[in-house]
């Protein structure tokens, strides 16, 4: 059962508040007293007895307040006996004592009425002081404060709303005080006048029947200004509930509205955005509101029994009505509300494979639902059934659009984090019903969506049955859909607005939202993010057709519509653009992430651009492109001078994939092609890809457990020799020259024993015609010049070629 919870300051006697105020609100308070002619030693040593009475009534009958006024004389009488020796104290009661009989010995209701004026000034006096205080305070805590953040602002006005149901139920027991003397008064005194009256009616008695008719005048005089006083008070409460309602009723909006940012953080999360973060701060919200929801509940209860107890004319019970009304509808928000997916189950869901999802009640511990745990069934429904459910349709709860297996658990609370969840690990989907289809619409453009369902109590009179349901789903009985259904996914994330019908989003969306949708995307495998240049090129990709138009002045502002992005293929091509990114996208999540990231792979550059850039670079430089043609591809182009074009030919050698860089990774490729020798614009290989290269260690190259040698798989591309690619290279090896396979390792270099001596190598070489060594330019590249050429034919190779003799 929910116990609303204590607060201390409801039952902290007012003086405590005044005498804790700083000191210029006490000089006020002072004064106030001093106006009013009260002596501030009554206030302080009699603050119960004080604050106990009420004041106003006693001051519409005079019995009543000269009776007052000879209490107050005979308990500082009795103060002073006790305090004899207390000097101080004994001479301020003497002199409240000969204060008080010099100004209201002849008028004890004037003291009354005064004594009344000065506790409400000194109420009002608190109450500013406080909100002052609580102002001070909020900005002293926050350095942000002055720039007046949203969830500044909640917690301002949750402590403005506690301060105001403070100050109701102080009305409300002041009232309920009231109308308890109503009544006893009234059902003892009154009777018992009556019962008089009789008797002296019966007796004859002249003199006593006036004397009681007198006092019955006087009773009656009291109890209709005692009536008058409890209708005003009626009114005055219910004004200040309103008031509180409309305070709850803001603060409600603003805190479910930062609930539902924080559920749209965690959509574009699924997109690869940053994280939602934690729901704490939010059900911290959620617990203090609910708590003065709750609170002006009680209250009103209250103020209901009073009027049921007591029928005055005039009550506004009409908006006592209203409110209770009110009230119950914003508890009611706030718990449906706040029963949450704090994990959302996968949005491309296979079926036959196990998942998971947890959900979060926010207010379990606040309302004590973990006192009787609760069970949570998920059950999966189509688009138009979640409509259907949203609108309320009849029996619209009970269809289903397939069979989930482990889908109902019980709740389970952590005590000292006051989180009650439920976390279902072993989901799985057993099958799916699928929905007639809508014209061109594929299987990966239907969605579902999880719904996890609770009923439970709160109180002996409240049952809530709550509902929440996780984002789209896409559900895929075969791998190769997978693609398709995180199209649908990532437009549905990136582009659903608030307050959408069911699951439906925009056809069409600028250039710039879809830019940032796929820049997440590729952020989510932890890449750096996606250049200008980058996007531009996506965008040239993507809205091919319409750049070709002439009318395009900004891509950022053309509009890409869902077929473009996921269902036309793009020109010349059998693949849309979607297909294309997500391609890259999975080859730079296996393969490729570091590489990326380190900043050497170009990526995004068309072949013709490529091609300009690498035609002014020196020869052998080479840069790292996406495929244009191939989905999930990257390629190597390089400039590859020939005896036939020596400057001006380009090679883009056959796309790289992820089945080809499982057996040898990018790196290690490009180390085994060593007449690539600079990474564009003017980079070492080695310098920019030495980090990546796999090291070889003994232990690889020993013998396996079975016996055998370990071998490496290395990339050769056929047609392109070492010996002609550039004049950069190594210094010759003969045996390379004659097709004697050599060890491709860039560290497997000769040593002396292996160096080629006079006679072999005249061996070897036999008839090699030099001519033709010239021919093909590649002395050259060793600074032989053709002067020279003649004494190498005489004398034989250089010593700087073969070196020196044994």
């Amino acid at each position: 059962m929910y116990e609303a919870p204590l607060i201390v300051e409801h039952t902290m006697a007012l003086w405590q508040k005044t005498v804790q105020l700083p000191d210029e609100y006490k000089t006020k308070m002072k004064a106030i007293y001093e106006s009013n002619r009260i002596h501030i030693a009554i206030r302080n040593y009699f603050p119960d007895w004080v604050e106990s009475t009420q004041w106003d009534v006693v001051s519409q009958v005079v019995d009543m307040s000269s009776n007052k006024l000879t209490e107050l004389m005979q308990r500082l009488d009795q103060e002073m006996l006790v305090k004899a020796d207390d000097f101080c104290r004994r001479e301020q009661l003497l002199a409240a004592r000969q204060h008080t009989m010099q100004n209201y010995v002849s008028d004890p209701s004037r003291f009354a009425l005064n004594m009344f004026n000065a506790i409400q000034a000194e109420f009002q006096l608190v109450e500013e002081a406080q909100a002052h205080s609580r102002q001070a305070q909020s900005m002293v805590q926050s350095p942000m404060s002055m720039h007046g953040s949203e969830e500044e602002k909640i917690w301002i006005r949750l402590d403005e709303i506690r301060h105001r149901t403070e100050s109701s139920n102080q009305e409300l027991l002041q009232m309920k005080n009231l109308q308890e003397t109503f009544v006893i008064t009234y059902q003892r005194d009154m009777l018992e006048i009556q019962s008089q009256i009789k008797k002296a009616q019966q007796e004859q008695n002249a003199a006593k029947l006036t004397e009681k008719n007198q006092q019955k005048a006087n009773l009656e005089k009291q109890l209709k200004y005692q009536a008058g006083r409890l209708l005003q008070l009626r009114t005055q409460l219910s004004l200040k509930h309103k008031e509180i309602l409309q305070s709850l009723e803001l603060v409600l909006a603003v805190v479910l509205q930062t609930l539902e940012a924080w559920k749209r953080k965690q959509q574009l999360a699924g997109n690869g955005g940053p994280p939602e973060g934690s729901l704490d701060s939010i059900q911290q919200q959620c617990d203090i509101l609910a708590d003065h929801i709750w609170n002006t509940r009680q209250q009103v209860k209250s103020v209901q029994l009073l009027y049921e107890q007591l029928n005055i004319p005039n009550s506004p019970t009409d908006d006592l009505v209203q409110i209770q009304c009110s009230v119950q509808a914003l508890l009611s928000q706030l718990v449906t509300s706040t029963f949450v997916i704090e994990k959302q189950p996968p949005q491309v869901l296979k079926t036959q494979t196990k998942f998971s999802a947890t959900v979060r009640f926010l207010l379990g511990y606040k309302l004590g639902v973990d006192k009787n745990l609760p069970r949570v069934k998920a059950t999966i429904i189509n688009e138009q059934q979640a409509q259907n459910i949203l609108n309320g349709k009849k029996n619209s709860s009970s269809e289903t659009s397939g069979e989930i297996l482990n889908n109902e658990q019980m709740m389970e609370g952590i005590a000292n984090t006051q989180i009650l969840s439920v976390t279902f690990r072993n989901m799985s989907l057993k099958k799916i019903k699928r929905a007639e289809r809508r014209g061109t619409e594929f299987v990966t453009e239907e969605k579902f969506t999880i719904m996890f369902e609770s009923d439970f109590n709160v109180g002996e009179d409240l049952s809530f049955h709550v509902r929440t349901m996780s984002l789209p789903v896409v559900v895929i009985v075969h791998g190769n859909q997978e693609a398709h259904a995180w199209a649908t996914i990532l437009w549905d994330n990136a582009f659903a607005e608030p307050d959408r019908k069911s699951f439906a989003v925009r056809d069409k969306v600028p250039w710039r939202e879809v830019a940032a949708a796929l820049n997440s995307k590729f952020i989510s495998i932890g890449a750096v993010p996606l250049s200008d240049e980058n996007l531009k090129y996506l965008a040239q990709k993507a809205l091919n057709k319409q750049l070709h138009s002439g009318k395009v002045m900004n891509y950022n502002d053309c509009l890409l519509s869902w077929s473009e992005f996921s269902k036309d293929p793009l020109p010349s091509h059998e693949f849309t653009f979607w297909d294309w990114f997500y391609g890259v996208w999975e080859l730079s999540k296996r393969s490729l992430k570091d590489l990326w990231n380190a900043g050497v792979i170009k990526g995004f550059i068309a072949r013709s651009e490529a091609e300009r850039e690498l035609l002014v670079s020196q020869p052998s430089t080479f840069l790292l492109r996406f495929a244009d043609g191939e989905v999930g591809g990257i390629s190597v182009s390089f400039h590859y001078p020939t005896p036939e074009s020596p400057n001006d030919t380009i090679t883009h050698l056959e796309p790289f994939t992820r089945s080809k860089l499982m057996q040898r990774s990018l790196a290690d490729s490009l180390r085994d092609m060593e007449y690539l020798m600079f990474l564009h614009p003017n980079i070492m290989k080695d310098d920019a890809f030495g980090r990546f290269y796999t090291q070889a260690n003994i232990e690889q190259r020993a013998k396996t457990r079975s016996g055998y040698t370990k071998t490496d798989l290395q990339v050769k591309v056929p047609g392109i020799h070492t010996d002609i690619a550039s004049p950069f290279h190594q210094p010759f090896s003969p045996s390379s020259s004659l097709g004697v396979s050599a060890s491709p390792a860039p560290s497997a270099m000769l040593d002396e024993h292996d160096l080629i001596s006079d006679e072999s190598l005249g061996t070897a070489l036999g008839d090699l015609d030099f001519s033709m060594l010239m021919n093909n330019e590649w002395l050259r590249g060793f600074g032989i010049d053709d002067d020279s050429y003649d004494c190498y034919l005489d004398d034989g190779p250089p010593e700087s070629l073969i070196g020196p003799s044994p």
